[in-house]
C-alpha cells in the first residue's frame, strides 16, 4: 500500500502474485492465493470505515481462531464433495441434505429429434467450509424472491434486559422473552464455575482432564449461543410476517456496559452480562433480512420515539430508566 499507494482488490491481486514469493506459497493453490488477497483488501478497508485517527491493515489470522473458513470456487464442489480429484473417494456426511440443482438440456435422439432430459449439478455458486468452536459448516449461497407484505400493521419495540423486547402497535401491548433471561445467565454462571475448575488443573498429569473440561465448556457456549440464535430467528420471522413497518430504538450496549468514557457506567455486572448475551445487534441484523425477505421495513429510531415519550401529550421523560410504570410528569398520563 505504500509502494503503490489505494489500488484495488485486482490490482493488489496483480502486484502481490508477481512478487517474489516462498516456494509454498507458490504451490499453493490459485484461488486459496486469490481468496486471501482479497480478503486483506476488504479488512483494511474496514479498518479505514471503522473512524480511527491511523487505520491498520490489522492482524495476521491464528490457527487457534474459534472461527475459520476457506472458500471454493464454482467448479471445485462436484459429486457432492469438494475437490473429488484430491479427497480421492472421501465422501462428505452432513446432518442435512447437501443442495443441488436440476438443469435442463436437449438431447438428440437417433431419429434426429430432441428429447428434453435433466441433469444433477452440484451448484452453481461459489461455496464455503467455515469451522466454528469445534463444529463444521457447509455455507451455499441461496437466492431468495422477496415476498410483498400482506400486513398493514405498524408496532414500536423497545429492547431491554428483563424482557428481550417489548411492544406497542396502537391496540395491545406485547411482551417478548419475559424472564427468560434467567436460564441463559444460569448457564452463564455454570460456565464460570467449570472455567474456575480449569484453572486448578495445571502440570502435565491433568492435561487430558482439562481437555475434557475444554470440551464440556465448548458445548455450554454452543448450548446458550444456539438459544440465543432460536429466540432471533423466530422472534424475527413473526414480527417480519405480522407488520410492515417495525420501529427498533439504537440500542448501543458497547457504549452503556463500558466503564471508561465520559460518563460512568450505572449498570451492575449482572445486568451488563444479562444485556450483552441478548445480543441485541446481533438481532437487528437477523430482523433486517427477514423484513428483505417478507417486504416488511425496518426503521431505526432513537429510543425517545418509543418507551420515552408520553402517547398523550408527546412529553419525553428523560429519566424513565429501567421503570415497569410509566407515569407522565409533564399531562399525568400513565401506562402500566
Amino acid at each position: 500500500m505504500r509502494k503503490h499507494g489505494f489500488i484495488s482488490k485486482y490490482d493488489l491481486r496483480k502486484v502481490i502474485l508477481n512478487s517474489d514469493l516462498p516456494d509454498w506459497i507458490k504451490k499453493s493453490p490459485y484461488h486459496l492465493k486469490v481468496n486471501a488477497i482479497y480478503d486483506a483488501n476488504a479488512a483494511f478497508k474496514a479498518s479505514r470505515k471503522s473512524g480511527t485517527k491511523k487505520p491498520c491493515c490489522g492482524k495476521f489470522r491464528s490457527i487457534r481462531d474459534r472461527i475459520q473458513s476457506i472458500k471454493f470456487r464454482v467448479e471445485d464442489f462436484k459429486k457432492g464433495t469438494w475437490l473429488p480429484s484430491v479427497t480421492k473417494g472421501l465422501k462428505l456426511f452432513a446432518s442435512e441434505l447437501i443442495p443441488s440443482i436440476n438443469v435442463e438440456y436437449q438431447q438428440k435422439q437417433k431419429d434426429g429429434t430432441y428429447k428434453v432430459c435433466v441433469r444433477e449439478q452440484s451448484w452453481n455458486a461459489e461455496t464455503q467450509l467455515v469451522y466454528d468452536k469445534k463444529r463444521w459448516f457447509a455455507v451455499f449461497p441461496v437466492e431468495f424472491k422477496p415476498e410483498t407484505s400482506k400486513s398493514q400493521s405498524i408496532i414500536a419495540l423497545d429492547p431491554g434486559v428483563r424482557s428481550f423486547l417489548t411492544g406497542f402497535d396502537g391496540e395491545k401491548f406485547i411482551d417478548i422473552g419475559m424472564g427468560d433471561i434467567t436460564r441463559i445467565f444460569r448457564l452463564g454462571q455454570h460456565i464460570d464455575q467449570i472455567i474456575s475448575v480449569k484453572t486448578k488443573l495445571k502440570g502435565r498429569n491433568n492435561k487430558y482432564k482439562r481437555q475434557r473440561v475444554s470440551q464440556k465448556i465448548n458445548s455450554l457456549f454452543i448450548k446458550v449461543r444456539n438459544l440465543i440464535d432460536e429466540v432471533h430467528k423466530k422472534v424475527a420471522k413473526w414480527l417480519t410476517t405480522e407488520y410492515r413497518m417495525i420501529f427498533l430504538p439504537t440500542f448501543e450496549s458497547s457504549q452503556m456496559v463500558a466503564k471508561s468514557g465520559k460518563k460512568k457506567r450505572k449498570l451492575t455486572s449482572k445486568t451488563v452480562r444479562q444485556m450483552l448475551s441478548w445480543a441485541h445487534y446481533g438481532f437487528k441484523q437477523t430482523l433486517k433480512f427477514h423484513a428483505l425477505k417478507r417486504g416488511a421495513t425496518v426503521i431505526d429510531v432513537t429510543e425517545e420515539y418509543t418507551s420515552k415519550t408520553c402517547t398523550k401529550c408527546g412529553h419525553v421523560h428523560k429519566n424513565l430508566g429501567g421503570s415497569k410504570h410509566f407515569k407522565c410528569s409533564h399531562c399525568g398520563h400513565s401506562i402500566p
